[in-house]
């Protein structure tokens, strides 16, 4: 409480249901405890409202707190707030969201993304990777689309010649 409704402090809401097909038909339930818990907020304390920013990155910035709500199901909501630099992830539920690339040749591709984004850096154009697995080479795509060097095994060359261009080229 103290984390949210701290005087001054910017503050983040993120509401979401849980990753499960029984849970999911509660998004609507979701979007409407959000609007009823922001109004309860702004009666028991003026202007909160006013302190709302759209994301955890805005309220980072500011010093804020972020606050989630979690519909598990239609009797059941865990509630819980933090100061965002405590917070493990700034992300709604903890759970970044990942558009899969359809030219990357796997599922790795969006977890490396994924991670490098958590993270908040990886690989700048020039810099040399080493990716000693290199297959099916979803990582060596996403550090290629970065512009990265990317070092890899010989075998793996076989691959990207079948499959890409433009060719990265082995040690």
């Amino acid at each position: 409480k103290q984390a949210v409704a701290g005087k001054g402090t910017s503050w983040a809401l993120h509401t979401w249901v849980a990753d499960a097909d029984a849970s999911n038909r509660h998004a609507a339930a979701a979007a409407r405890l959000e609007s009823q818990a922001l109004a309860a907020a702004e009666r028991i304390a003026p202007n909160f409202r006013m302190r709302l920013v759209r994301s955890a990155e805005q309220a980072l910035a500011t010093g804020g707190a972020l606050a989630q709500l979690c519909v598990l199901d239609p009797h059941t909501v865990c509630v819980g707030a933090t100061l965002v630099p405590d917070a493990p992830s700034r992300a709604p539920g903890g759970r970044a969201r990942q558009k899969a690339d359809p030219r990357a040749p796997s599922r790795a591709a969006m977890k490396l993304t994924e991670a490098l984004d958590w993270m908040g850096r990886g690989p700048e154009a020039g810099e040399v990777c080493v990716d000693l697995g290199a297959a099916p080479g979803g990582w060596t795509y996403v550090l290629l689309s970065r512009r990265a060097t990317v070092i890899f095994p010989p075998c793996a060359s076989a691959i990207w010649r079948a499959m890409y261009r433009p060719r990265p080229r082995p040690p």
